[in-house]
């Protein structure tokens, strides 16, 4: 007890001890590790802040800076730094692919007080395990390391304890490494993901152990002995505590006669430790004591087959000589791979670099050398030599190992290549194609290099593009990687001759794939598409690497399952997976886009193609192609909403704008209208009649620009409705006469078969005749004005009713006839121009009579100067009385609707509610004061004598239920203080009130109408207040509708049902047409 109190205690003084006294922090080690970085670049140690006594390793040996890689000006092409500000500590990456002097250097620095103290660099460069800078270069700048925010960071002892188990797994089998997926692993050029449990060697243990912790980047990286003789790093990235990235460097150099023997690491240790390394590089290799033989000789000693012989047979495997306890073994190794035999009557002869490991072993009994035993017999199941058959293959073949070197050569290779086999064993297979390929090309052996890369990180066959020999021909490698269980032992390269081919710019001209070959690369290369194949059924057949990282499973996880996997419960509610293969199979090929889900749930939006694959005829199955459009379909949603709240903010503004012109209008045009009916002298009358023009003139470009912003945010709509043709075009043939010049006649052809009634939008009709004739009557000074209406078409369910209007005006230029209907078209913009107006009105016209399926047209007039212009209307038949009154009953269920006026002229009309409005009592509900003065002027004007006056909403709900049955019909203003029109309207009518309320608002908009309808008022008169209308529509509530405080049958009716019957009549509120003028037949009904 008390030597474990000790021992803790010594253990924190020396914590204590240890620990920087000066401030250490981020900002601090940033500025250091850019000082080395600065340094190692100029080849220079001066920038570097350190104390006198630095200790300064290279490789695990002790040198000094100014003799150290740190003395060689390097262009580092790559770096990356790590900073432990626990331990004032800091972790370097260096990548330099500078021609004739690439490294790869990891430094751990150390600093005391502000000052660097200590400094181990691990320098790896050419002939070191897996040395390829350019690839570390490549694949490590496709990594993310960034800082990981801090509410997801990992505690120093996670990460510390996931780079252990990773390093105590070599020695270890049983421990559990926290894999992360996906994981990659960085180990020299070699790139392996998404997984980085493919393995590693067994029974080494790796020792003195020193460690940089960033919590923030989630790294950790560890300096450390390799099996106890190789220097070693690596850097292991953590996240949510699994491994992300493991980067490793190892300075192992077995091929070569300077190889380091670290200090302490004896012979016999160093053969362990080769042995272990090999039987990982390696597997099911052996490797047996022959005696005092000079050369090491797997399981038997050699005879040659002849010179140039690439092959060998086994002699006699029991020593030559006897007594040899504690005789040297001499191993030969070459770049990694040791020359032993394989299993069987096989053994290699090598030629390659070598060095010499021995080791004191013991020797079983041995015969005198001078007595050799005959080779035993084979046994009758043996197979061929499996060298011989490498060598003797039709193909030329190369064996590489795991490191790249060239371990064997068959004799076709050699043949083809015209180089020995001293010239290619053990040499690096980058080195050996530089110097064997056609050095005009662009560095061709990048090439074989690629594809090799490609075949071990996929662990399948790969075949490399087209490199240019010397011989005046170019050939092709297929790569495959050989691996035991996870453990890469050997690379095959078999290589095809192809034709001689052309060189541009440099770079060889690659020929046109196979169908094969450009198919497996084109699905295998797509990372942006899931394409894969089902079978008859549905069940998944093969699955791509865009499949796998789009939707989230392994090849293994998703084979043979059914694609409906991917659908979420609503689309396997209604069997959509099911239904799309029958579609699929009907038409042959079937798109959809909807949301799909992926292995962890969350979903995406997919752009599906389903195609049927049939061969010879029979039906094999199907191809699905998947494409993740999320980031589309949100980009459309959030369009859609910036539109709609777009057309919503300008429907606002019209809304508001018309309100504000609208206001002022009503009150200036009600006063016109109340001076008109007052004792004026001649020139008086002439002024109220100029202010009353110059009025109507104002709101009529008022409606067109809101027409036209209607028309183009496309939320202007027809109705359908009971009209007659011939009473439309008659009423505005009246109401323009009165405007013609004195030199100008009218006239009107009305073709006999016209329609009596049609089933259309009167409105909208009268609005385009208004505006054609209207501009015939504005640009003809002089001559005549022809309207013709005739039928064009007919068919079993439509009339086509064609108008043509004639005039001898102005006409039309001849260059503006092809804007003639585009918005905003004025042919006289000068200043002195005469005639006024927006340039809307025919481009109104135009989308009105889209709307109405029809068409619109100029032509010059032939007989004279003039203009025609002339539209059809495409109008239902009506085909019996039923289809009216079951229009009329549409939308009529409420029995306070008014019946019809009879058809009357309007001074019957205003004399008939004259009569009745001395007995009736109005509320008007206004909050505007001219508005007010204006209202009770016309209102008294026409015979009201009993008018209540409310100023907001509040008071008028207050009046209303103050005299629940007191009023016959109720004015509301919607715009107000307080409480609107529409609330109030709706207070009213929940407090059980029925009085009528027609509402009177300065906004004349799409939805006005119904909105109203909605708050539960009866009637839409806009402003400014037409008094004409203003009076028909108080005679309809008035005179033709009954009272709402007495039974139906006190109001004309027999009985209870009759009056039921009596009030199916058609609906009551009128559209409001923009110009605010009404067929007198519409209106009459």
């Amino acid at each position: 007890m008390l030597r474990n109190i000790l021992t803790a205690y010594f253990a924190c003084a020396s914590a204590v001890l240890a620990a920087p006294t000066a401030t250490c922090d981020r900002d601090f080690l940033k500025s250091q590790t850019a000082a080395y970085i600065a340094a190692q670049a100029a080849g220079k140690a001066d920038g570097l802040k350190a104390s006198s006594s630095v200790a300064y390793t290279q490789n695990f040996k002790t040198t000094s800076l100014a003799t150290g890689i740190l003395a060689t000006p390097l262009r580092i092409d790559g770096n990356r730094s790590t900073y432990d500000t626990t331990q004032c500590a800091t972790f370097t990456e260096l990548i330099t692919t500078q021609t004739g002097n690439t490294h790869v250097i990891g430094t751990q620095m150390r600093f005391t007080d502000g000052a660097l103290s200590k400094m181990e660099t691990i320098v790896t460069s050419t002939g070191d395990w897996l040395f390829n800078p350019a690839n570390t270069l490549k694949y490590a700048q496709q990594e993310s390391w960034t800082e990981i925010p801090e509410a997801k960071r990992d505690t120093r002892a996670v990460i510390q304890a996931a780079a252990d188990a990773y390093l105590d797994l070599f020695n270890d089998k049983s421990v559990k490494v926290p894999w992360g997926n996906p994981c990659a692993r960085l180990e020299g050029g070699s790139y392996i993901q998404p997984s980085c449990n493919v393995g590693v060697p067994s029974g080494i243990k790796n020792t003195n152990r020193r460690y940089v912790v960033d919590e923030v980047l989630g790294s950790c990286d560890v300096f450390f002995t390799f099996g106890g003789a190789e220097p070693d790093t690596h850097e292991f990235r953590v996240e949510n505590g699994k491994l992300r990235y493991v980067h490793t460097m190892t300075v192992m150099k077995l091929g070569t006669s300077q190889r380091r023997e670290p200090t302490g690491f004896s012979p016999s240790t160093t053969l362990s430790f080769t042995l272990q390394f090999l039987k990982f590089i390696v597997p099911h290799r052996t490797i047996l004591n022959t005696g005092n033989t000079t050369n090491f000789h797997p399981i038997g000693s050699l005879q040659s087959h002849g010179p140039g012989s690439n092959h060998s047979r086994f002699a006699d495997p029991r020593p030559l000589t006897t007594g040899c306890k504690n005789q040297a073994i001499i191993m030969q190794v070459t770049d990694g791979h040791v020359d032993e035999g394989q299993d069987g009557p096989a053994a290699a002869a090598t030629t390659a670099a070598t060095e010499d490991v021995t080791a004191a072993v013991d020797c079983p009994p041995s015969r005198p050398a001078s007595a050799p035993a005959p080779l035993p017999p084979p046994p009758a199941y043996a197979g061929p030599d499996m060298h011989l058959v490498f060598d003797c293959s039709p193909l030329p073949l190369l064996l590489l190992s795991p490191s790249c070197t060239i371990t064997r050569a068959s004799h076709r290779f050699l043949a083809d290549w015209h180089v020995s086999a001293d010239e290619c064993l053990g040499q690096q297979v980058d080195i050996f194609l530089k110097k064997h390929l056609d050095p005009t090309s662009i560095d061709p052996a990048r090439y074989i290099l690629n594809a090799i890369d490609n075949a071990v990180a996929s662990r399948s066959e790969r075949t490399s593009k087209s490199v240019p020999a010397k011989t005046n021909r170019s050939c092709t490698a297929r790569v495959i990687p050989i691996f035991n269980h996870d453990q890469l032992i050997a690379i095959s390269l078999e290589w095809h001759e192809r034709p001689p081919e052309l060189l541009q710019g440099g770079e060889l001209v690659q020929p046109g794939l196979s169908t094969d070959e450009a198919f497996r690369i084109l699905v295998q290369a797509l990372k942006d598409y899931a394409i894969f194949l089902l079978d008859t059924s549905g069940h998944i057949a093969t699955w791509n690497t865009g499949a796998q990282l789009l939707k989230g499973y392994t090849r293994d996880e998703i084979i043979g399952k059914h694609f409906s996997i991917f659908y979420g419960k609503e689309d396997l509610d209604i069997k959509k997976p099911e239904k799309e293969l029958d579609i699929c199979l009907r038409e042959g090929r079937v798109e959809d886009e909807g949301w799909r889900y992926k292995k962890d749930g969350s979903r995406f939006w997919a752009n599906v193609i389903i195609t049927a694959i049939y061969k010879d005829g029979v039906h094999v199955g199907f191809g699905k192609v998947t494409r993740d459009l999320t980031e589309r379909k949100a980009s459309e949603s959030r369009l859609i909403a910036a539109y709609e709240e777009s057309e919503k903010l300008k429907s606002d503004f019209l809304a508001n704008m018309s309100h504000e012109i609208r206001t002022p209008m009503h009150g200036m045009l009600s006063a016109c209208s109340l001076l008109m009916d007052t004792q004026l002298t001649e020139r008086q009358r002439d002024i109220i009649g100029i202010m009353d023009e110059s009025g109507q003139v104002l709101l009529q470009v008022i409606n067109d620009i809101l027409d036209y912003s209607k028309l183009a945010s496309g939320s202007f709509s027809v109705t359908s409705d009971v009209i007659g043709v011939t009473s439309i075009i008659t009423s505005v043939v009246r109401s323009v006469q009165t405007t013609l010049k004195p030199a100008v006649h009218f006239e009107l052809f009305l073709a006999p078969n016209l329609p009596k009634s049609v089933q259309g939008d009167p409105l909208r009709y009268r609005q385009i005749v208004q505006n054609i004739i209207g501009n015939a009557a504005k640009f003809t000074d002089k001559g005549s004005i022809r309207v013709r209406v005739s039928v064009q078409a007919v068919d079993l369910e439509s009339f086509t009713v064609l108008t043509e209007v004639t005039d001898t005006g102005i006409g039309i230029p001849e260059d503006a006839a092809a804007i003639l209907f585009t918005p905003f078209t004025q042919f006289d913009v000068t200043t002195t121009k005469r005639y006024k107006g927006t340039g809307l009105g025919l481009s109104i016209a135009k989308s009105l009579v889209e709307l109405m399926g029809g068409r619109i047209g100029y032509r010059p007039n032939p007989e004279r100067h003039g203009s025609i212009f002339w539209f059809t209307a495409r109008f239902k038949k009506i085909k019996s009385l039923g289809q009216i009154q079951d229009w009329k009953q549409d939308g009529s269920g409420a029995d306070r609707s008014p019946m019809p006026l009879p058809s009357t002229d309007m001074a019957d009309i205003q004399a008939e509610l004259a009569h009745a409005a001395t007995r009736k009592t109005l509320l008007l509900v206004e909050d505007n004061v001219i508005n007010q003065k204006v209202m009770l002027g016309m209102l008294r004007s026409i015979g009201f004598k009993n008018i209540d006056l409310a100023s907001d909403g509040v008071e008028a709900v207050s009046m209303v239920r103050g005299k629940p049955v007191g009023y016959d019909l109720v004015l509301m203003d919607i715009n107000m203080p307080v409480l609107d029109g529409h609330e109030a309207s709706r207070q009213i009518r929940n407090a059980g009130i029925h009085v009528p309320i027609v509402a009177m608002t300065a906004y004349a908009l799409k939805g006005d109408r119904e909105r109203c309808l909605e708050y539960g008022m009866n009637d839409y008169v806009p402003k400014p207040v037409d008094k004409k209308y203003l009076i028909k529509t108080l005679a309809r509530w008035l005179i033709s509708t009954r009272d709402y405080r007495k039974p139906p049958w006190e109001n004309g009716a027999d009985s209870p049902m009759k009056a039921t019957e009596a009030v199916k009549v058609p609906p009551t509120v009128v559209e409001v047409m923009s110009h605010h003028q009404y067929d007198d037949d519409y209106l009459s009904r």
